[in-house]
């Protein structure tokens, strides 16, 4: 703080708390925010009696995660978060990927969007004050529908990755068509896939393929079935 005639300073406080202080001139010293201080004025005291006041000082405490809803989602989905000292939020992350869309509704609610490449774990805010986690919230995979139309071949990718509860997802297209898998390498260990009537042990031997150098412009496979069961 700037000012004049701080010499004779006998206390300072920040609202109602008293601070910690060093008084580096007669006319500057810096104080330490104390841990339950809430926004208010700086007041100085001096050995005379004299009185000063700051304007409103603002004091940004860290963030608390009480809940958030739903507690599973896919990429894409709307989660909110409920809390505490959520307004100065500056990052937004699920499993430590953050989020490039969201919104403060209040200090006690914000809306997020679960971003590409999110995986299960935690949902963390982060403020200048410190971060709150709070899991677990868990990704789902998400579907978005055939592969292509009876008539014209159409581009609508089915993520299957995350899926942590492991569920089938089964994708479905006219018959003949021809369906590519893709996969990325940097989040994927493997992709198992069979179609109706092979038995899965079958699947699991034959057809369990690693992604590890597999490129993630990369086809992966190529097949020609009317339904096509992603394990």
């Amino acid at each position: 703080m700037s000012g004049t005639d701080f010499s004779g300073l006998t206390s300072v406080k920040l609202g109602t708390v008293a601070a910690a202080y060093i008084l580096n001139s007669p006319s500057q010293l810096t104080l330490t925010v104390p841990a339950s201080a809430t926004t208010g004025r700086v007041c100085l005291t001096t050995s005379g009696g004299g009185m000063a006041q700051s304007e409103i000082y603002t004091v940004i405490l860290p963030p608390t995660i009480t809940s958030f809803t739903p507690a599973s989602r896919p990429v894409g989905a709307l989660v909110t978060i409920n809390g505490t000292n959520l307004t100065g939020a500056s990052t937004v992350s699920f499993g430590g990927t953050v989020a490039s869309s969201y919104t403060v509704v209040s200090a006690a609610k914000i809306t997020v969007t679960v971003p590409p490449g999110a995986i299960t774990g935690n949902i963390a805010v982060i403020n200048a004050a410190g971060t709150a986690s709070r899991g677990t919230f868990t990704v789902t995979g998400a579907r978005s529908g055939p592969l292509a139309s009876t008539e014209t071949p159409q581009v609508a990718p089915v993520q299957v990755f995350p899926n942590p509860a492991h569920e089938t997802v089964r994708v479905s297209g006219p018959a003949g068509a021809t369906v590519r898998l893709f996969a990325r390498a940097a989040a994927t260990r493997c992709l198992e896939w069979g179609c109706p009537g092979e038995r899965r042990e079958a699947n699991r031997r034959m057809q369990l393929v690693s992604l590890r150098q597999i490129a993630s412009s990369q086809s992966l496979l190529a097949m020609t079935k009317t339904t096509w069961p992603l394990y």
